[in-house]
């Protein structure tokens, strides 16, 4: 009885550290949790989602963001600065998933590349989104994401200012 009020007990725990990225064709991956990064020039929400995950070989950048034309498209190469001041560059592969709220892109890393993001955290996050603009639609163009939980804080706060991202990828 002492171990099933335990397990019932520590389940919950277990199951909320457990996060997985699903790509196109339902196929889940371990994952971290969904990082809000700040943006301060995208004027819609100011914020990106990001999440990484690990596959067979290497590994998965998923960026989402609110939209209000959802044939918008996050394209093109996007720049991941590290916090060791290192660049890693992705390629577009065409890998999208578009809601009617929300534009996401999948973008890979390779083996070498993951290792590096479980040693330095991600600095920010260069990306951009293309799309035929029209009256009061959301932005397009080129976007920085920065890793910061918050565009403000106070001098008493002693919480991380930053996600911990490579501490979170080195658990994958």
């Amino acid at each position: 009885m002492y171990k099933l009020v335990i397990i019932m007990v520590l389940f919950p725990f277990f199951a909320l550290g457990q996060n997985t990225m699903q790509l196109k064709g339902n196929k889940e991956y371990p994952g971290t949790q969904i990082w809000n990064f700040i943006s301060p020039n995208y004027a819609l929400t100011g914020e990106v989602s990001v999440q990484v995950a690990r596959v067979d070989k290497g590994g998965v950048l998923k960026l989402a963001v609110a939209t209000t034309n959802p044939a918008f498209i996050i394209k093109g190469t996007v720049y991941v600065y590290l916090s060791n001041q290192t660049i890693i560059t992705c390629t577009d592969k065409g890998i999208f998933d578009n809601t009617s709220d929300s534009i996401s892109s999948y973008f890979t890393f390779t083996d070498t590349e993951m290792q590096q993001l479980k040693k330095f955290n991600i600095q920010s996050i260069r990306f951009n989104i293309e799309g035929e603009n029209k009256t009061f639609s959301s932005q397009t163009g080129n976007f920085t994401d920065i890793n910061k939980k918050s565009f403000y804080h106070t001098t008493y706060n002693n919480e991380s200012k930053i996600h911990e991202t490579a501490t979170e990828i080195k658990l994958l």
